[in-house]
């Protein structure tokens, strides 16, 4: 049953960002010229393997390309917040048209009588990526909408992703605010700096979830429709224009509402729903603990990942940066019982453009989650199970016993090293492939006048899951080699070419390649 709230935020969403960014040009002054920068890109893509394309061609690109096969044309106009002026404001729209193959999963019906039951899922010919107005005074914004985020620790272009907010996925409607960029923190003449933003949105990916899941398999599964999504960081940073620079601080990010149904063989065998009310909204910002449903546990499904960040600026005005990012679930990450689990990169930026302009190399281990039993004394003092002493392991990163993943659209909203439930070709919402360890390794430059590369190599090994081990390790290479021409004499017109591919047991062997056009210019409106 949907709330009014709900309701709300599905059919009066457009309208409100609409309204905001109507209020933000009728307070300028009539004389004011607002900037709109447009692009239109057209693209197509296609690959060898029939459910979905490469790894590298998919990750990183905010949701917009999944599928094995397809054709989209891009149209996005944006006016870009000023921030030189006390006041400023911001707006765009971004739209994406084309025609995609079907992913077809194959999922396990023990009532069947070859024990198989399939279904086709498309993505839809029309949808809106992005769509929001805001607002900035002085070091302080305010965002509404649905609008693309990049990582303030990683490299969005060149890096194997953020551990908890990637760009992998869609962006999320919701509500943002905090301060824009960096802000000298008082009486430290600029020494320590500050960043920080808190956000509040609704996944809006009932339908695919719905179409995705397997209702009939013969193991407990479920499915949590209608949630809540919340995302903070806070981030300290020493003085930038100094040689060396040091950025220290966490992300953590929330799911939470929503309705909760567990299914076996079809049938339900328990359902909730978590209203969402003020109380938990609070919650969002400083998870408490609850007793609800006889449990006692943080609310919500809680990730966060402690990040170091240091750079290193050369004379020449060149960079090398090194840093660290610490996943948590819980209190046994937060207090680095995890072991080594982490993401270690080093970053290099050239300070002119180069055959290797920047370049990233990155090593991940996600295979101790503090340990494979969990077990706390309090948590099961209700099931008659009370013994002295914890065991807070088993961290199991981005599944949730009441939530589907740390997922959007099906990829995860973390690092896509994990692999996304999008790939389940049964109809799991897990993350199967959740203890992986490996490198990646990314470069960008140039090869000659107005032709730019990008490329990418990751290559890791899984032992599955705590929950579901691989009897055999499994392992898989992925690449990808994009190219993209300026071309002469036609100013914001660019061709491009992506070629990816994946090699072994985790991902499907598959080849794709990708071609595209587009043009981009700016015009001012009186």
């Amino acid at each position: 049953m949907t709330t009014a709230f709900d309701r709300f935020c599905k059919y009066n969403f457009g309208k409100i960002v609409l309204v905001i960014s109507l209020v933000v040009l009728l307070s300028e002054q009539a004389k004011a010229e607002v900037p709109i920068h447009y692009n239109a890109e057209a693209i197509g893509y296609a690959s060898s393997y029939g459910e979905y394309a490469p790894y590298m061609m998919a990750s990183n690109r905010h949701g917009t390309l999944s599928q094995s096969k397809g054709a989209q044309l891009r149209l996005s106009a944006f006016n870009f917040t000023d921030t030189t002026k006390r006041f400023s404001y911001g707006f765009g729209a971004d739209l994406i048209a084309g025609a995609m193959s079907a992913t077809h999963y194959d999922y396990y019906n023990p009532d069947t009588d070859n024990n198989s039951i399939k279904r086709s899922v498309r993505p839809a010919h029309l949808f809106i990526q992005q769509l929001y107005g805001e607002l900035k005074y002085r070091g302080f914004f305010i965002t509404l909408g649905m609008k693309e985020y990049n990582s303030v620790i990683v490299n969005h272009e060149l890096s194997s992703g953020d551990l908890l907010y990637s760009g992998n996925t869609r962006p999320i409607p919701e509500i943002r605010v905090g301060f824009i960029d960096f802000q000298n923190v008082p009486f430290t003449n600029g020494w320590v700096q500050v960043q920080a933003e808190y956000s509040f949105g609704k996944n809006m990916d009932n339908s695919w979830l719905e179409n995705h899941f397997n209702y009939n398999g013969g193991w407990d599964d479920h499915i949590t429709t209608d949630a809540f999504f919340s995302y903070k960081r806070f981030y300290f940073r020493t003085k930038p224009s100094q040689p060396f620079s040091l950025t220290i601080g966490l992300q953590a990010a929330m799911q939470t509402g929503g309705t909760v149904r567990h299914y076996v063989r079809g049938v339900v065998t328990d359902e909730y729903t978590d209203k969402l009310n003020f109380k938990k909204m609070l919650q969002t910002i400083v998870p408490t603990s609850s007793n609800e449903y006889g449990n006692y546990y943080k609310q919500g499904n809680s990730v966060g990942s402690w990040d170091v960040r240091g750079r290193w600026l050369f004379k020449n005005n060149a960079e090398l940066c090194a840093y660290y990012q610490s996943p948590f679930e819980d209190g046994s990450g937060i207090g680095k019982l995890n072991g080594f689990d982490g993401l270690y990169g080093l970053e290099y930026k050239s300070d002119k453009p180069w055959y290797i302009s920047s370049a990233v190399v990155e090593y991940f281990d996600f295979r101790n989650q503090s340990g494979p039993i969990h077990f706390d004394s309090d948590y099961n003092y209700e099931s008659g199970q009370h013994r002295p002493g914890n065991a807070t392991g088993k961290d199991d990163y981005y599944n949730n016993y009441q939530y589907s993943g740390y997922q959007y659209y099906g990829m995860s909203l973390g690092s896509p090293l994990l692999r996304s439930a999008f790939y389940n070709l049964n109809g799991s919402n897990f993350f199967l492939h959740n203890r992986v360890y490996g490198f990646h390794i990314g470069l960008a430059g140039f090869l000659y006048r107005g032709l730019q590369y990008r490329a990418l190599l990751s290559w890791r090994t899984s032992l599955g899951t705590y929950d579901y081990p691989l009897t055999e390790r499994q392992r898989s290479l992925s690449a990808l080699l994009e190219l993209q021409y300026d071309i002469a004499g036609v100013k914001g017109l660019r061709v491009k070419a992506q070629f990816a591919g994946d090699k072994g047991a985790i991902y499907h062997d598959n080849f794709g390649a990708l071609v595209g056009l587009s043009y981009s210019g700016l015009f001012n409106i009186k």
